[in-house]
């Protein structure tokens, strides 16, 4: 008797090999002709569970909501840890690690996928200001931070750290670089009352994304004169 296929796991794998292929030739110039040949499987096939590369972009793009969602409500909700060691565990968990194999920051980073990082910004505002904002109204009760605008908060220090984009990356030296991480990490300091130096863990973070953007252009320039 003929194994039949299992539903749910067909869709994971064509929302993986896409993710692979947008991150490699972008989502622009990622055909549903290159998906079908890299999965081997028919278009009627991939069109069953997706009716369009937009609705497979969707998914992709859900799927990492979830992977970073679990992190930041498992921390928020870890009494464990102090308030700020909450705050700063919350916004460390945002560095943009590698999914099955496919390396996020590369792959939000890349002008081609200027569209799904937009795309990326709207969901995780909405979702991580929500938590995060909750969190620090916490610390506000506190006295460990010192604001009357918790959630707006949150957001200026999320847009803040969008800062450290392609378009910011490309024309900055690493001292540069090192300077704006500084200012940044002193600005939250500043937004939720902190005290000089008690949110120097964001320096790591900032540090290391700078650094994964660095060798991922470098390795990109050495691709392009092949």
């Amino acid at each position: 008797m003929a194994r039949k296929n299992n539903p749910e796991k067909t869709k994971q794998r064509i929302i993986e090999i896409s993710a692979r292929l947008f991150a490699e030739k972008g989502y622009a110039k990622t055909t549903m002709q290159n998906i079908v040949e890299e999965l081997g499987m028919s278009k009627g096939a991939i069109f069953y569970h997706f009716a369009s590369k937009e609705e497979i972009v969707d998914a992709v793009i859900e799927r990492y909501r979830k992977f970073i969602m679990t992190k930041v409500k498992k921390i928020a909700d870890d009494y464990s840890l102090s308030t700020k060691e909450r705050v700063i565990k919350i916004l460390l968990s945002l560095n943009m690690n590698d999914i099955d194999g496919v390396s996020m920051v590369e792959y939000l980073l890349s002008p081609e996928n200027a569209l799904i990082y937009q795309r990326v910004e709207i969901v995780f505002f909405r979702d991580i200001t929500e938590i995060l904002g909750k969190v620090i109204e916490k610390g506000v009760e506190e006295g460990i931070f010192d604001t009357s605008y918790p959630k707006e908060s949150v957001e200026f220090i999320l847009r803040r750290i969008r800062a450290f984009d392609l378009s910011e990356m490309q024309n900055l030296t690493i001292e540069e670089l090192e300077l704006q991480i500084r200012a940044v990490t002193w600005g939250i300091e500043r937004i939720l009352g902190c005290k000089d130096g008690e949110m120097s863990e964001l320096k790591t973070a900032f540090s290391n994304l700078s650094k994964e953007y660095t060798v991922s252009e470098e390795r990109g320039k050495d691709e392009r004169t092949v």
